[in-house]
């Protein structure tokens, strides 16, 4: 609490991805096994309920809220793993949208992160926490809002004691389900990794607007193989040559190092387009081309 001012994570580029360390060296008991995909996603969705709640601005690593599962230190060939790759670009796994299971911890994000936008409460340092051993315990209690947080984060059954802050119904944000509460320390029998948020007020988050990768992305989409861009390095104008197939509007978007927007220019039914760095000093450009929904990444180096 005290670190009210930094940036928290889960996971960085500097460290393993937590969904790769479930799938690997996940525990397990009788038939709960937190290697399998399913509870391994479910598991990331019971962090991020101890993780974003809390005082402080948060950063999700790219593709986290999706369960991105390659290893920090897996090469550019795909195949070989080792130290010296940390930094090999990693591929970009838009299509995990697709998978119900990793769409459900999506949303848990997304509400999580609505639910601690929206209310005060979860910007108050004046919260109570329990995060020892295997059964956790958040609560925050404010003026307009109460929230009791209960996860557990073993691979066997535990009973939770949820220091309800007052009787009366209580509602499971991430379910929409309710419970009515008579004593507010009786415990409560938790699954492995089950977890709660439980209101005092019913909050119904807005409605998912993303509406997610279209159909064919691996088709269409810009990928390594479909996009060129050259000559790379320039010493001015950068064709691309789009993947057959785009005729939507494409936008290209142009970053410095330290992400200053340079140059955003549109583009329609061409199949190939070009921009100019001539005006620009030398040195090193990220671009971003956008096409209904799809993007591709990329570096430019001017000389």
């Amino acid at each position: 609490p005290q670190n009210y001012g930094l940036v928290a994570y889960m996971e960085s580029h500097d460290e393993e991805r937590l969904m790769y360390k479930n799938l690997k060296y996940g525990n397990s008991s009788g038939g709960y096994s937190v290697k399998d995909l399913a509870t391994a996603l479910d598991r990331m969705a019971l962090a991020a309920c101890f993780f974003i709640p809390l005082p402080s601005a948060k950063m999700i690593y790219e593709f986290g809220e999706l369960g991105y599962d390659y290893s920090i230190e897996r090469c550019s060939d795909g195949v070989t793993y080792k130290e010296q790759c940390r930094i090999d670009a990693k591929p970009v796994k838009w299509e995990y949208y697709n998978d119900a299971n990793r769409r459900n911890l999506f949303e848990v994000f997304r509400k999580l992160n609505y639910l601690k936008k929206t209310f005060p409460v979860f910007r108050d340092l004046n919260h109570y926490f329990d995060l020892g051993l295997y059964r956790k315990v958040l609560r925050f209690t404010g003026n307009e809002l109460n929230a009791v947080i209960l996860g557990n984060f073993n691979v066997v059954a535990e009973q939770m004691n949820p220091g309800f802050q007052a009787p009366g119904v209580w509602y499971d944000y991430l379910t929409g389900d309710s419970i009515v509460v008579q004593d507010v320390n009786a415990p409560l029998s938790f699954a492995p990794g089950e977890y709660h948020v439980y209101l005092n007020k019913k909050v119904i988050p807005p409605p998912n607007t993303f509406d997610g990768i279209p159909a064919g992305i691996s088709g269409n989409a810009f990928t390594m193989n479909t996009l060129q861009a050259y000559p790379n390095p320039t010493s001015g104008i950068v064709h691309f040559n789009l993947p057959s197939g785009v005729q939507q509007t494409v936008e290209v978007v142009l970053y410095d190092l330290f992400g200053k927007l340079l140059l955003r220019q549109q583009f329609s039914g061409e199949a190939e387009i070009k921009i100019n760095l001539n005006d620009l000093p030398s040195g090193m450009y990220l671009y971003t081309l956008l096409e209904k929904g799809r993007m591709y990444n990329g570096k430019l180096i001017k000389n």
